[in-house]
């Protein structure tokens, strides 16, 4: 696509991920919490009741949002001055109802613990269909048009097989579980989690809209490889939360704290075993892997290594969120949220005229960085809960001692990008496996058959 249209599309995303997030209402995290609560209990009716009331509602919200974003489609394409958004937006926007239920279904799918399905809709179904899809239409579409018609294509089936899956996984739906459903109490708990998210959005998206009103869209470009790169290490902390999400709400129903306790320590561990590999060879290799996308990509380097520094620290902290969020203390979330929100909004609009891309990384990497260490305090303040154990320390010193040899190793590859791209995939795989040789201990074992049996 080149960086220019990598730029427009990715401005068009962030138009699409707002208007996702109002139409949500924050009923994902309300209906994950609410619904596996109450399978935690073992009243199954209400927790289904809970997913479809939440469907129901956000179909509504999103249908009205869509009409929202198709009414404005004129005058943002001018605010940003990009006439591309004229035909971009109406595209993406007809795919905010199915996004938005498919959303609930996947919550409800992570809530009943379901979780084979939930893990083959979102890292093997998803990015399946985007990539077909993709490449089927570029067959016949310029790669914008493509990659614009493969989002609303891959919206509408995922929607389609995660309410399929709910559904073919439970006993049959009947209207009288509606009836087990308060929606205003649902509503009251999910609202602070909806300014939660649009807080999370200003500090996720604000670089992104403001690179577009003060730079260009190929800097929105090169820096939307940059930040997708920087965040490949999230992809550890989505999977262990999507277990330990609807574990500890479960257990927080039965009052188990201490296995709470347990899988809270453990989680942030695994997590970290498998950030921390991700880090070092971004970090390591940040110019040749932007190089993969070409050369004006390169341009991004000091802003991905800005960024992987603030992720590391981020997934660091473990799903500490998830702790807080099942206390129910979702006004608490809001209000560090807004804190740290305002803090990376406040730096981009200060760095980025100044010192572009780099200015932009390190506003939104600040903001990120607190927002998670704020988690991490309200989780201890709350619960008495940390994420950190003596067992941290084996595999930090594992992973440095490897990053050393990476960068010892570094000048025998050579100045080919992917001789020196391989040479890195070989080192840490050799971690890896030196990790699970000495790395692991019993009580590693203990809870990954604890959250197998509970998936």
């Amino acid at each position: 696509m080149g960086s220019s249209h990598y730029g427009i599309f990715i401005l068009g995303f962030a138009i699409f991920n707002f208007a996702t997030l109002v139409s949500d209402l924050g009923l994902r995290g309300g209906v994950l919490r609410e619904s596996a609560s109450a399978s935690g209990r073992g009243d199954s009716d209400r927790a289904r009741g809970t997913i479809f009331v939440g469907g129901l509602i956000v179909l509504g919200t999103s249908i009205l949002g869509m009409g929202i974003v198709l009414a404005l489609n004129d005058r943002l394409a001018l605010f940003f001055d990009v006439q591309e958004l004229l035909w971009l937006l109406p595209i993406i926007a007809v795919a905010l109802p199915f996004a938005n239920v498919g959303g609930i279904a996947m919550s409800g799918l992570q809530a009943m613990r379901k979780m084979v399905p939930f893990t083959v809709i979102q890292h093997v179904i998803d990015p399946a269909i985007r990539i077909a899809a993709f490449l089927g239409f570029v067959l016949f579409a310029s790669p914008l048009l493509a990659a614009g018609a493969s989002h609303l294509a891959a919206s509408m089936l995922i929607a389609g097989v995660a309410f399929f899956w709910l559904l073919s996984s439970s006993t049959p739906f009947a209207c009288s579980l509606l009836t087990r459903v308060q929606p205003g109490a649902l509503l009251a708990f999910s609202f602070p989690l909806l300014l939660s998210n649009a807080v999370g959005f200003l500090l996720q998206w604000s670089d992104t809209l403001l690179l577009g009103y003060y730079l260009t869209v190929k800097d929105i470009g090169v820096y939307g490889a940059a930040s997708r790169l920087a965040g490949l290490g999230g992809v550890f902390l989505t999977a262990v939360s999507t277990i330990f999400a609807p574990k500890i709400h479960a257990l927080h129903g039965q009052g188990n704290w201490g296995e709470v306790g347990r899988l809270y320590q453990q989680s942030t561990r695994w997590v970290l075993m498998g950030v921390l590999p991700v880090f070092f060879y971004t970090v390591l290799n940040a110019e040749p892997l932007l190089s993969l996308f070409g050369s004006e990509f390169v341009d991004g380097a000091p802003a991905l290594i800005t960024l992987a520094i603030a992720f590391l620290v981020m997934t660091g902290t473990g799903p500490a969120g998830e702790v807080v969020l099942m206390t129910g203390r979702s006004k608490a979330m809001l209000y560090a949220a807004a804190a740290s929100g305002i803090v990376g909004f406040a730096l981009n609009v200060y760095l980025i005229p100044r010192i572009g891309l780099l200015g932009a990384a390190i506003g939104s990497g600040i903001g990120f960085a607190l927002g998670n260490l704020a988690n991490v305090v309200m989780a201890w303040w709350f619960t008495r809960l940390q994420p950190y154990t003596k067992a941290l320390t084996r595999p930090v010193l594992i992973a440095m001692v490897f990053a050393g040899i990476h960068v010892t190793l570094g000048p025998v590859f050579g100045p080919d990008v992917l001789a020196r791209l391989i040479g890195g995939v070989v080192i840490w795989l050799l971690y890896l496996i030196v990790l699970c040789s000495v790395g692991l201990d019993t009580e590693d074992i203990r809870v990954w058959r604890s959250l197998r049996e509970s998936a």
